[in-house]
């Protein structure tokens, strides 16, 4: 007869047991390690990125203050009375107006811009004429060259003069105020057409009257016609910074 042989108890060892425990520790912590390491490489990355990634933040809007407009005839060949039969471009020359442009550096490195353009959009492109930039001036409209160097958390105001179409309907109001005066400010341009009724555009506005004096003018229409311009800048790296405006946009949110 056969007899089961006493099972016989394994004594463990303790050093084995601490030998396995701190092999287990190991591989749990070299399998973290991969991914933390990879984290702290991506985070480097990005920092990394952040110093060198240019920021700029650039608001152009119409300058409604007073200065001096240029006027360049598109059509002096045309007389007053045939500018409304349709032959000739929609407008009839370009006035000079004054544009603000604010610049401001919000990136961690420095940015210098070196190049800047103006123009023209519609639906379907960009448009461009004769006139259209007519450049960039400081706070006292003396010429102003580029580079523009902004440091890390400074701004600059600029302005730029951009030529306005002036609409054919408006052209023969503009050349009497430009042929009466010597020198013609916005405010002398802008008042002596709502005399007419009008704006550079052929909008039709109401002035106000103090007297035989215009002292300002409104909109007669919600949707006035008007160009919309876009300008610009171009850092040293190739990066291009841009924003657009329209004369009648400035009280709209942007």
């Amino acid at each position: 007869m056969l007899r089961n042989k006493p099972r016989t108890k394994r004594i463990s060892d303790p050093h084995a047991r601490s030998q396995n425990w701190a092999t287990w520790v190991a591989a749990v912590a070299a399998a973290l390690a991969v991914p933390v390491s990879l984290y702290s490489l991506y985070q480097s990355h990005e920092a990394q990125l952040s110093a060198t990634r240019e920021d700029v933040m650039l608001r152009v809007s119409p300058y409604h203050g007073d200065y001096p407009v240029t006027f360049k005839d598109w059509l002096p060949a045309i007389a007053d009375d045939s500018l409304e039969d349709g032959r000739g471009p929609d407008f009839g020359g370009v006035a000079g107006t004054l544009w603000s442009v604010l610049i401001a550096n919000n990136g961690a490195s420095p940015v210098s811009l070196v190049s800047y353009q103006v123009q023209v959009a519609d639906d379907r492109h960009a448009v461009y004429y004769s006139g259209l930039d007519q450049g960039l001036v400081d706070s006292q409209l003396r010429p102003m060259n580029l580079p523009v160097n902004l440091a890390p958390g400074t701004s600059q105001q600029c302005f730029v003069r951009i030529g306005a179409g002036v609409a054919r309907h408006a052209l023969k109001y503009v050349r009497e105020i430009f042929s009466s005066n010597a020198t013609v400010s916005q405010d002398v341009l802008s008042k002596g057409l709502a005399l007419h009724e009008t704006d550079i555009y052929g909008n039709r506005v109401k002035p106000m009257m103090d007297g035989a004096k215009v002292v300002g003018w409104s909109l007669e229409t919600s949707a006035p016609a008007e160009q919309r311009f876009v300008v610009v800048f171009r850092s040293a790296r190739g990066i291009p910074f841009s924003d657009a405006s329209s004369y009648y946009e400035f009280s709209k949110d942007r």
